[in-house]
């Protein structure tokens, strides 16, 4: 018997469900994976939607910095226009509300692990659907 399946013995898919939790889920990697989907075309202004950004203000933009736009001079985040405005829930809470959503958790179970009320969770997942619907 190989360790890996010494080690994984007894281990079932619904034990690694139950076990999930946002601490297991890289943060960096988290991002990466959410912007790409808030912002596949990358960095551009909400409100004149000038593409014009050096690479440091990009840099900046992306690890969540406020930048400014040189073209209108809006002051604008990664997260402004999108369903996450305003919220200050982690880049690797956000992956786990999706996926926890995906599989198939109750609000309350999303909720309780992800340590927000259910109120949150509901009002984050109605954002995001109605982006969804536009």
């Amino acid at each position: 018997m190989s360790v890996i399946s010494a080690v994984l013995t007894g281990m079932t898919p619904e034990m690694a469900v139950a076990e999930l939790r946002p601490e297991l889920i890289d943060d960096e990697a988290a991002r990466r994976w959410v912007m790409r989907y808030l912002h596949p075309t990358g960095l551009w202004c909400p409100r004149c939607s000038s593409d014009d950004f050096s690479m440091i203000v990009t840099a900046t933009w992306f690890d969540g910095g406020r930048v400014q736009c040189k073209s209108c001079g809006k002051w604008f985040t990664n997260r402004t226009g999108t369903p996450f405005d305003g919220c200050a829930i982690s880049w690797r809470d956000l992956y786990a509300l999706l996926l926890f959503n995906g599989i198939g958790f109750t609000l309350g179970e999303i909720a309780s692990r992800l340590d927000i009320h259910p109120d949150t969770v509901s009002r984050m997942l109605k954002r995001i659907q109605e982006r969804a619907n536009v």
